[in-house]
């Protein structure tokens, strides 16, 4: 077992690595769309968090194109749905949060999926599916 100095030695070097290897783009969220709410499993509770709700939507963003830290976007410049210099585009999303948020820490589970496929909650303390 690490010893706690060291694992947060570790972490902190993953985050720095992460930071480093993220290609910075500049977008703005126009909108979110929330599409369900739905209960985690028929309302169990867990901790002090108590039951858990997930939330599927769409969000909405908008980037320029002239900016320079998106010219590494593919494609970009033949985008159609071009708006003041902009472009907008949408994702779907899922997020898992304390059904009541005061009880929370603070904190939100957000899954952007990869090609409709959401997979957060089975990765998460060994769930199902979502």
């Amino acid at each position: 077992m690490l010893a706690p100095m060291r694992l947060r030695s570790c972490a902190s070097c993953l985050v720095l690595a992460l930071l480093l290897t993220v290609v910075p783009l500049y977008a703005r969220v126009l909108r979110v769309e929330v599409a369900s709410r739905t209960t985690v499993l028929d309302g169990k509770v867990f901790g002090n968090a108590g039951a858990y709700e997930r939330i599927t939507g769409r969000v909405y963003f908008s980037l320029p194109v002239a900016n320079a830290h998106n010219l590494r976007i593919v494609d970009l410049r033949n985008a159609v749905n071009l708006k003041n210099g902009e472009v907008e585009f949408s994702s779907d999303f899922v997020a898992v949060r304390p059904k009541d948020v005061h009880r929370g820490n603070g904190s939100m589970l957000l899954e952007v999926p990869n090609r409709g496929n959401a997979r957060i909650l089975a990765l998460v303390d060994g769930a199902m599916r979502s």
